[in-house]
């Protein structure tokens, strides 16, 4: 038996970053076709959740396997893989583990059931150095005009950056700190210059200068470096499809919002694959 759940999460966006589930879409996003070399950097991601903005479901075939609705943690934590090379970077969709206090929330039921988690969206996430661009591009099974919808946001820093005399190493990096204040909401982050370029995993937050992220954090989120793998082959971001429609970033979070809500709805029409 298997068990589908859906996670509606309209507060943070985090059906961009639950783990993904088998791809029934006959229009997938085209892989990326080039790697390059380059480095890795593992971030384990920290985010506070708003319960009142998030519901799970529960979908079974019927068996005596569980039902109900298990209490969602105060924060979760992702894991992201980015590989960066000399002129852009690709970001993986972060992968969220099950809640905890969910039944065999590590991904099996006290029956031995298989989880899945659907995914409403297929996204990917990749940057470029050269035109200092944040590309995000997504799609949806559940879109009925099966378009591949993408938005391109500016790499920048906060005006307010300031330097900080203070160090630390993370993940063998001597790092140095600095503060600044994004949407009126302050972040520590940590930097090194011992790896090449810049890069920040927020398009948002990036050093104005000779610097790549290592960590940083506010009281709503943080990440942090589990490890560096040097000189290794990186995939370079996806190409975006020719006839893909651009939108705002607040257009597309109507749109990923459109498809969860069309996902939720359609959940009674799941086929349930049995083991």
């Amino acid at each position: 038996m298997i068990k589908h759940l859906f996670l509606s999460a309209l507060a943070f966006g985090l059906f961009a970053t639950l783990a993904p589930a088998q791809n029934t879409d006959p229009k997938p996003m085209p892989p990326a076709l080039d790697s390059t070399d380059g480095y890795r950097i593992n971030y384990e991601i920290t985010r506070r959740v708003d319960g009142q903005n998030i519901k799970i479901m529960v979908v079974t075939d019927g068996g005596n396997g569980g039902g109900g609705e298990p209490e969602m943690p105060s924060t979760i934590t992702l894991n992201q893989s980015v590989g960066i090379f000399s002129t852009g970077a690709s970001l993986g969709d972060p992968q969220m583990p099950m809640p905890k206090g969910t039944p065999g929330w590590d991904g099996k039921d006290d029956d031995g059931a298989e989880r899945v988690i659907i995914k409403p969206t297929q996204e990917t996430f990749g940057m470029d150095f050269e035109k200092r661009q944040f590309t995000r591009a997504m799609h949806s099974k559940h879109d009925p005009e099966k378009k591949t919808y993408y938005y391109n946001e500016a790499l920048s820093t906060p005006k307010d950056w300031k330097e900080s005399k203070k160090t630390k190493t993370i993940a063998g990096f001597e790092c140095n700190k600095a503060t600044c204040t994004l949407d009126e909401v302050e972040y520590t982050v940590w930097y090194t210059t011992a790896l090449p370029g810049t890069f920040s995993p927020l398009s948002t937050i990036f050093p104005p200068s000779a610097g790549v992220v290592l960590a940083l954090e506010s009281d709503d989120q943080a990440y942090t470096t589990l490890s560096v793998e040097q000189h290794v082959k990186v995939a370079k971001p996806a190409a975006i499809v020719a006839d893909a429609v651009q939108l705002t970033p607040d257009e597309m979070k109507a749109k990923r919002r459109e498809f969860a809500q069309k996902a939720m709805s359609e959940g009674g029409n799941i086929r349930i694959r049995r083991n």
